[in-house]
């Protein structure tokens, strides 16, 4: 499914409804599909985050795309695209589910829900709070809950420095900005130490699921980190293509990225 919003080309793919697989059981059939649905919206939101700075930029966006797991937005700086400039791209996707998420956090807490959830579930942006606003029908309050509770954990997530996430693509950008010789080993080997880091925290806890979770969107992604520095060096990011050189090779800001999603993305149409 392809369709245009902001000026931007974002493609769905039947693969994101897998998302759907990490729930299953946890909602009753209604309240996973509005689920579902509230998880779209807050992908495509952290995306057009990305692309709506990208542009601001001067960079070209190619797509949005949510599949799989999450989603990616792929764009073409331009020369004068800095580093810095780049790190705000991929901070800009988080940051803007961060502070969705803290109004949203704000106006349930100000009792714009009503009183009975804080009251029942302490936190109102538990799980169970989700939970019961599902079992009682009250949808109103299952998407603003779903939408406050996915901004701030989906956010929170993607600043983590590991291979495929947004905070790794920052953490490599302030080492580019510190170091341009030896920007990309650092934040390979800060990408490395964080995975392992996590992986062997979630293990220790007893959360197998939360390992192998990390332990695949990290080392599926490395080998495609490799490949996006070489390209990195070719495309000349670390000094400017004079003209008539090499353009720079796209960029690829999201939430999660397989593999093949550091290869070329098709054209726009």
């Amino acid at each position: 499914m392809q369709f245009r919003l902001l000026g931007f080309d974002v493609r769905l793919d039947i693969t994101f409804l897998f998302i759907g697989i990490l729930f299953y059981g946890l909602f009753t059939t209604l309240g996973l599909v509005l689920f579902l649905v509230v998880s779209g919206l807050t992908v495509l939101m952290h995306e057009l985050g990305h692309a709506i700075v990208a542009r601001r930029v001067g960079g070209e966006v190619l797509s949005v795309n949510l599949q799989g797991f999450g989603g990616f937005t792929a764009w073409l700086p331009n020369d004068g695209v800095s580093v810095m400039q780049r790190f705000w791209v991929a901070a800009a996707g988080p940051l803007y589910q961060l502070a969705l998420g803290a109004a949203l956090y704000a106006a349930v807490l100000a009792g714009v829900l009503g009183e009975p959830w804080t009251e029942l579930v302490g936190n109102p942006l538990d799980w169970r709070a989700l939970q019961l606003a599902d079992l009682n029908g009250n949808w109103g309050i299952f998407i603003v809950l779903a939408l406050a509770i996915l901004s701030v954990v989906w956010a929170i997530f993607n600043l983590i420095p590991i291979f495929g996430l947004d905070g790794y693509t920052m953490v490599r950008q302030l080492a580019f900005r510190l170091t341009p010789e030896n920007g990309d080993a650092i934040a390979r080997v800060i990408g490395l130490v964080v995975s392992v880091g996590l992986i062997t925290f979630f293990v220790l806890r007893g959360a197998i699921f939360g390992a192998l979770w990390v332990g695949y969107i990290a080392f599926s992604n490395y080998p495609s980190a490799r490949k996006q520095a070489a390209r990195d060096v070719l495309a000349g990011e670390l000094q400017a293509p004079a003209a008539g050189e090499q353009a720079p090779a796209p960029d690829y800001d999201s939430g999660f990225e397989p593999p093949s999603l550091f290869d070329p993305p098709e054209s726009s149409d």
